[in-house]
């Protein structure tokens, strides 16, 4: 049977959430599920509920700023197994997103593209085929 991965998109830019979408389904197609939430709020909620392996939240967002959505993730039990990627349009020198480094499992700068991020789950996730080398 094969491993499917629950991933979990907390961002409010639906052209970014479909680049995301679009290059988690590219990599692992239907062997991926995909949960979707707007803001930092719904994100908490959402991972509680369905325990992705793999959150992917950009920091700017209404309601939850997507740092303390995932320190909060952290306090609990289940949220310390997640893995967690954090995005954001800031540079890695402002301070902001420097206090809050430690908190996530990778990190990425937007705009990125479709190469960087497929490079990047593929590092967080190597125990995982991808349909490209199937």
């Amino acid at each position: 049977m094969a491993l499917r991965l629950k991933i979990l998109i907390v961002e409010d830019s639906p052209v970014v959430t479909h680049l995301i979408v679009a290059t988690i389904r590219r990599i692992w197609g239907t062997q991926a599920d995909i949960y979707l939430a707007f803001n930092g709020e719904e994100g908490l909620q959402k991972a509680l509920t369905h325990q992705p392996e793999l959150i992917i939240t950009d920091m700017e967002m209404p309601k939850m700023h997507g740092a303390e959505m995932a320190r909060r993730l952290r306090q609990e039990p289940a949220g310390r197994n997640f893995t967690i990627m954090g995005m954001s349009g800031s540079d890695l020198g402002d301070a902001k997103i420097l206090d809050n480094l430690a908190i996530f499992d990778a990190f990425m700068i937007k705009p990125f593209g479709r190469i960087e991020l497929t490079n990047k789950l593929l590092i967080l996730f190597p125990n995982i085929k991808s349909l490209q080398q199937v």
